[in-house]
């Protein structure tokens, strides 16, 4: 199977997001939440007076700053990748029964499949996980239809041993 795909800036942000959504959100919600209670226990530790009101209201601006901050990082990835470097632009990917074959303008790599650790699906895109956090994005727009986009997700899961419903 072989499949033309073309990976913008836009592509590069959606995919961060996905994976911080996916595997960090959870971790960065606990870290907040305690930052906040050792924040708040910190603040009011020598007052015999707690202002409700005014808990709630530092608590909100705490958590709509700490995760402003965490967007803010998130859109900066898009500008990572530079236009003429490996990472954007036009390939070709060749998925074979041994291996995935990923072609560039200026580099080409080789994957077995035993390297890719997962398949993620988005509404937008396809991620073969290759490690923790490194992923080969296979956007749904390189699909003709959603026929092919099912059958391009069981030639996958076939090579991953994935049970269709799991994704």
């Amino acid at each position: 199977m072989k499949l033309e795909i073309e990976i913008t800036r836009q592509d590069y942000l959606d995919f961060n997001i996905f994976h911080y959504i996916r595997k960090r959100l959870p971790r960065s919600i606990v870290t907040c939440l305690v930052a906040l209670a050792v924040i708040q226990f910190y603040f009011y530790k020598d007052k015999t007076h707690v202002d409700v009101g005014l808990v709630a209201v530092t608590s909100i601006l705490y958590v709509v700053f700490y995760f402003f901050f965490i967007y803010r990082s998130l859109r900066k990835t898009r500008n990572t990748p530079k236009e003429d470097g490996a990472m954007l632009g036009k390939k070709e990917l060749e998925f074979t029964d041994d291996q995935i074959i990923c072609t560039g303008r200026d580099s080409s790599s080789q994957y077995k499949w035993s390297a890719v650790k997962s398949l993620e699906e988005s509404k937008k895109a396809f991620y073969l996980y290759l490690d923790t956090n490194m992923g080969m994005v296979i956007p749904k727009r390189s699909f003709r239809d959603k026929a092919e986009q099912q059958t391009y997700r069981q030639f996958i899961q076939e090579r991953l041993n994935i049970p269709e419903h799991r994704i």
